[in-house]
């Protein structure tokens, strides 16, 4: 199952998910000038991540370099056409 079809299926699950992570995220302490270089990054990737996935399911479509990180299958069209260079398979 790719993250469309968990989006469009399990919607109000995804939704819960989403808000514990971010209360989870939120509740991490801020660091410290005695912090661990991997706790600050441990910090700042989770923030990072946790505001990333709404901007992304924002725009309302991926980019083909999103679609191939969550593996959504791009859909080539039955009979290329043979006139357009662009619809022909690549070697």
């Amino acid at each position: 199952m790719n993250l469309i079809q968990l989006v469009e299926h399990h919607g109000i699950e995804c939704l819960c998910v989403f808000w514990v992570l971010s209360v989870v995220v939120e509740t991490l302490p801020k660091p410290s000038s005695s912090s661990t270089p991997f706790y600050l990054w441990v910090f700042r990737f989770s923030h990072a991540l946790i505001g990333a996935i709404p901007r992304l399911l924002a725009v309302g479509g991926f980019s083909p370099k999103t679609a191939a990180m969550f593996d959504v299958t791009l859909q080539q069209p039955t009979d290329p056409d043979p006139s357009n260079p662009e619809q022909q398979p690549r070697p």
